[in-house]
């Protein structure tokens, strides 16, 4: 549809003891059928600099997978000023919540998957 599109927000985060240097094994799997969707969804993966659109095999870069870098600690800290937004805390309460929720995702990165 030209007029509208759909966003789709994935937040990946490498186990600990992962190397960021490779890429997670299904990653080439979905991309190549998000591809397939492009003419209405727009797949976001949020990451911590594990991914880079670089590695990717030429013909994997597809124009609806974008890869969005949080930096190191920054899935922590958007979920808690998002959370903080949310509940209008303070910004030193939002900042006790990003400092402990970096450490969970550092000690439970799937942690993530269950927090929706």
């Amino acid at each position: 549809h030209p007029e509208f599109r759909i966003a789709m927000a994935l937040p990946w985060m490498a186990s600990p003891g992962t190397s960021t240097a490779k890429l997670p094994p299904w990653l080439p799997f979905f991309i190549a059928t998000a591809g397939h969707s492009s003419l209405l969804i727009d797949w976001f993966i949020f990451h911590e600099s594990t991914l880079s659109a670089q590695q990717l095999p030429h013909g994997l870069r597809v124009s609806n997978v974008k890869l969005v870098d949080l930096h190191s600690g920054g899935m922590a800290t958007l979920f808690a000023r998002t959370m903080g937004a949310a509940i209008g805390l303070p910004e030193t309460n939002v900042s006790a919540i990003s400092s402990r929720m970096r450490y969970m995702f550092q000690k439970w990165p799937r942690l993530v998957a269950e927090y929706k």
